[in-house]
């Protein structure tokens, strides 16, 4: 006798839905337990049905796993939300609900944790109960500063390689992710020496140049056995751009499309944060503007992580919400960016979702236009996180990086207990299996794929 299944992905938006796009359901394959204690696996037709007979006369199957496969996506596995639903008897019928565990990045500049110049335990062990699925430390890799060379180092006022080691080991046991930064610049006013030694390198580097580098990332990780799952590209500099617009946004994207490939193999997810925007012709300031949502679109291993907390009104619930309306419409859809839910992760600065920035006269000088001070409003286009999570980032499976990680214990407990509580707004209660494959934004797992 047979058994069918149908596959549904309930409480999801039109354009965060996998069955928004064409042949939704190809290359899922799902995992079918018999009564007897038999497993066989199968690929979902492209409607989402699957229908089986065992060899056997069996008196009921269930769905056990679900994974999809795409070739330019993320492979993934689905969460089975009700699993008493995924059962279907002989001869009998059932509808499966899926759904897709959605990345929580934890944005630290330095190495977190330390307390007293020490790695706390104490602290360890509660990120790894917190929900989150990475460690984002933005102050990592760089390249050297000699503009006449590709090759890379640890930030030298950084923590030291063994330090980091340790860090890794310890993140690794508590089965969480770190991810290393490649990152320099602040979007001021003053360029630094440094910056302007980049871009004069960045100038008259050609793709097998930035190619060369990408390899020399590798290698530098590899042979100092740093075993980081992630780097995260943060190039915030009035340096880059500009004048030299459109040359440096071609190079930006073959550096960040060239990690992507050269680093997945290594099982390293890439990303790059950029802003909020809301359309193709939005502009946002400095190097940020030419890192625009296309970069990742037919890629695999490539996210976008936009910075929803900068400028006059990026912390504005309509803001984010436009954002991810224009980077998950098709590009025939009124000239949308393409993406994928799996290539974006929205950062959000959780501890002021509800308050605007204003930048007024410092006091202090009232006589020079030059020094001016940054303050805190309420704002009313704001939005709690839970409403984040629940109505915004879940519908569309989008996934979230908290910004940013106090440096106080009290504070990291504070922010911890917090990330808890929007991984259950975003992800609902914590499966009892584990967890590989998961989240949905992640890298590929088979990097032999085209």
């Amino acid at each position: 006798m047979a058994f069918t299944f149908q596959l549904e992905e309930p409480g999801t938006t039109k354009l965060g839905r996998e069955t928004g796009r064409a042949d939704p359901w190809a290359d899922t394959f799902a995992q079918v337990a018999y009564g007897s204690g038999l497993h066989l696996t199968y690929r979902v037709d492209s409607t989402g049905l699957l229908r089986v007979t065992p060899a056997s006369r069996e008196d009921c199957a269930t769905i056990v796993k679900v994974i999809t496969e795409r070739p330019h996506r993320v492979p993934f596995r689905w969460r089975i939300l009700n699993p008493s639903t995924a059962i279907a008897k002989e001869g009998g019928a059932a509808t499966v609900e899926l759904g897709a565990r959605l990345r929580q990045t934890l944005i630290t500049f330095n190495l977190p944790f330390y307390i007293d110049k020490r790695l706390n335990s104490e602290l360890v062990e509660k990120a790894g109960q917190s929900g989150i699925d990475d460690v984002t430390c933005v102050y990592g890799l760089r390249k050297r500063d000699n503009i006449k060379s590709h090759k890379v180092q640890m930030l030298p006022s950084g923590p030291s390689i063994a330090a980091w080691k340790d860090f890794i080991t310890r993140m690794h046991k508590q089965g969480l992710e770190v991810h290393v930064g490649y990152s320099f610049g602040s979007l001021g006013k003053n360029i630094s020496q440094y910056e302007r030694n980049y871009a004069t390198w960045f100038d008259a580097a050609d793709d097998g140049v930035l190619e060369d580098h990408v390899n020399d990332i590798r290698d530098y990780l590899q042979k100092n056995d740093l075993k980081f799952d992630g780097l995260s590209f943060d190039i915030e500099s009035n340096a880059i751009g500009h004048s030299k617009s459109q040359d440096h946004q071609n190079k930006l994207r073959t550096l960040f499309r060239k990690s992507a490939k050269i680093l997945g193999k290594e099982g390293m997810t890439i990303s790059y944060f950029n802003g909020p925007f809301v359309s193709k012709s939005d502009t946002v300031t400095g190097s940020i503007d030419i890192q625009r949502f296309d970069i990742p679109v037919g890629q695999a291993n490539l996210l976008a992580r936009p910075m929803c907390y900068d400028g006059v009104n990026a912390r504005d619930y309509s803001v984010v919400a436009n954002s991810i309306d224009y980077a998950l419409r098709k590009t025939t859809d009124n000239n949308g960016a393409g993406l994928h839910p799996s290539q974006l992760q929205m950062a959000i600065w959780t501890s002021v979702v509800t308050k605007s920035r204003e930048i007024v006269q410092d006091p202090a000088y009232p006589n020079d236009k030059e020094k001016t001070i940054t303050k805190s409003k309420p704002n009313p286009r704001g939005a709690s996180m839970e409403k984040y999570c629940k109505e915004l980032l879940r519908p569309n499976r989008i996934g979230l990086c908290v910004y940013t990680l106090p440096k106080t214990k009290s504070g990291i407990t504070t922010m911890l207990d917090a990330c808890k509580q929007y991984d259950e707004w975003l992800n609902g209660p914590a499966p009892t299996h584990d967890r590989s494959n998961e989240p949905l934004q992640s890298a590929r797992n088979d990097p032999t794929r085209p």
